[in-house]
């Protein structure tokens, strides 16, 4: 919330979910509590793009175990609704991957659950708002079509 300008800062606005200390990426900040609890709540099945840089090469089936379904140390069941190699050399595979549900550290623990570690992690697009064209740190209100978009 320090990033907002002065001009733009309001004691109303809130972030909706988190971002990890060390990811980037989109994240919406409104007034609207009911809108909030909407898109972090597990029922909604919020769509969260990512793109995660990891250590080590991962296999398709590797992938696919994500997509069917993992259990974490914890006893968290966990899915990937969707994953695709981006990119791969023998030290580390970048990947992106959709999820809906937003457990604490979900990523990381995934790809720890396949014996491999995060080196980067950014969220690309949130409830279907993409951060294109936006640099770290930087943001912008959203259009009346994606604020109709979010409510429906």
């Amino acid at each position: 919330m320090d990033l907002f300008a002065t001009d733009d800062q309001r004691s109303d606005l809130f972030p909706v979910g988190r971002l990890d200390k060390d990811t980037t990426g989109a994240l919406v900040i409104t007034n609207d509590g009911q809108l909030a609890h909407r898109l972090v709540s597990p029922k909604s099945h919020v769509g969260k793009l990512y793109e995660t840089k990891v250590t080590g090469k991962i296999t398709a089936e590797q992938l696919q175990s994500l997509q069917a379904g993992i259990v974490l140390k914890n006893g968290d069941q966990v899915t990937a609704e969707s994953t695709a190699i981006v990119a791969q050399n023998e030290n580390e595979t970048t990947i992106k991957i959709v999820l809906h549900q937003g457990k604490y550290h979900q990523v990381k623990r995934m790809f720890g659950a396949l014996g491999q570690r995060v080196i980067q992690l950014d969220r690309l697009a949130f409830a279907g708002l993409t951060v294109n064209g936006l640099a770290a740190g930087e943001y912008r209100e959203l259009t009346d079509e994606e604020i109709k978009m979010l409510n429906e």
